[in-house]
């Protein structure tokens, strides 16, 4: 009877042993799991960079505020057309060279690079203006951009700059990145607050349009 009784008390640790590990490995497999929706990841780790799926050649990530060097090292490895970072607000200048060298996987095409940055050093500008595809600042202000800055966007090397969010430019500024023509057949430049600037390859007049108002906007 106590035999029966001992054996059955292993048994019994030896199921509660074994439903320990099973679940130990299930915390650290989904761990290494990023969401199935990409939208809602907040941080992401080398290894989940290498999995992370993409959406119509879009890697959606706009959940990130920060990238480490090892897995902006990843993201910038994979194959598609846009990496959206919209929410990432700073970066490290080694991150900024590191990202620059996305391309997608079609050195041609060069890929897109969609960041959130609302301040822009001149050190992670020089990274980033390096990217032979297409560059978009979704969310750098006017007040965030500088002559200097302006300056070294204006050496971007790639298809294309968008800077949607600014509202107005220097006279300065306007000439800086007026020079702006890519290293790319098609190069251009934009601002497209409302119908704002637009410079493209082939303009040799080196000067940009003043915004229009908008119909809503009241005589000044």
């Amino acid at each position: 009877m106590k035999k029966s009784r001992s054996r059955y008390l292993q048994a019994v640790l030896m199921t509660v042993s074994l439903s320990a590990v099973v679940l130990a490995m299930a915390d650290q497999l989904s761990a290494s799991e990023p969401p199935k929706k990409t939208s809602e990841i907040k941080v992401l780790t080398p290894g989940q960079a290498a999995t992370v799926t993409e959406d119509m050649g879009i890697y959606w990530l706009q959940g990130l505020t920060s990238l480490t060097l090892e897995t902006a090292e990843t993201l910038a490895k994979r194959k598609g057309t846009t990496l959206y970072l919209d929410g990432l607000t700073s970066m490290t200048p080694e991150v900024a060279e590191v990202l620059s060298k996305f391309n997608g996987g079609d050195p041609k095409m060069g890929g897109m690079l969609i960041i959130g940055l609302t301040d822009l050093s001149p050190e992670v500008a020089e990274g980033l203006a390096k990217h032979e595809g297409y560059l978009l600042f979704s969310h750098l202000a006017s007040t965030a951009l500088t002559v200097v800055t302006a300056e070294i966007l204006a050496k971007h090397e790639g298809k294309g700059l968008a800077l949607p969010a600014l509202t107005e430019l220097t006279p300065e500024m306007a000439e800086a990145l007026s020079k702006h023509r890519g290293g790319k057949a098609g190069a251009s430049w934009s601002y497209d607050a409302d119908s704002g600037f637009s410079q493209g390859a082939g303009d040799a007049s080196g000067k940009i349009r003043a915004r229009s108002p908008r119909a809503d906007e009241p005589d000044t």
